[in-house]
């Protein structure tokens, strides 16, 4: 407080109180990134992934980047607190939160990674021709509690849809003379899906003549 004397036209001297205003920054609190986790600990199966960035505290402004630059409170992307953010395989997004009258808040991010894809399946045999109209194929995926599923119809296997076999188990199929083809992938919980695996076989119905 400062203290000021004045002297009137009566030169009667009298005090006046000027109080100074202060401005004293905050923290901005309670400001995350949801998922927040390690930089190499995020993965997932599929991308994009949604994620919603949120900010504790009365009405905070939120930037973000997804360009590896560090948003501030002039740079980045401006969304309000509970916005989703569509985030590619392979980036890292940041954000920070600010106000007036605040500092800004640490800066909290998060890099999206593609999960371990699961193993291949296998045939054996690996495609066919033969005289003999049936062939047992054992189809094998190395990948540790994957699910496999095949077709014999052309179709694509997916998650949701072919004939499920165990790993290392044997289907008997029926070629005719024009072909039949194999599919198979495999699958498993937290992990990519695998490649689709595929081979003809073939029943030579001259006997080899």
């Amino acid at each position: 407080m400062n203290v000021f004397r004045l002297k009137n036209s009566n030169s009667t001297n009298h005090k006046f109180n000027q109080c100074a205003l202060v401005l004293i920054p905050l923290a901005l609190a309670g400001f995350a990134v949801s998922p927040v986790q390690a930089l190499t600990a995020v993965a997932a199966p599929l991308f994009p992934q949604s994620v919603k960035i949120t900010a504790a505290g009365t009405a905070p402004s939120i930037r973000y980047t997804l360009d590896g630059t560090n948003p501030s409170s002039t740079h980045g992307t401006l969304i309000a607190s509970g916005a989703v953010v569509s985030v590619a395989a392979g980036k890292t997004l940041k954000a920070i939160a600010y106000k007036i009258g605040f500092a800004d808040s640490t800066i909290t991010s998060a890099t999206y990674r593609l999960a371990a894809k699961v193993a291949t399946p296998t045939f054996a045999p690996d495609g066919y021709t033969s005289d003999l109209h049936s062939v047992s194929v054992t189809i094998s995926c190395s990948t540790s509690g994957a699910t496999i599923r095949y077709t014999t119809d052309r179709s694509t296997p997916t998650s949701t849809h072919g004939t499920i076999i165990t790993s290392g188990s044997g289907v008997t199929i029926f070629p005719p003379a024009a072909g039949m083809t194999l599919k198979a992938m495999a699958y498993k919980s937290g992990l990519t899906n695998s490649a689709v695996k595929s081979a003809d076989y073939y029943w030579d119905a001259s006997g080899g003549r």
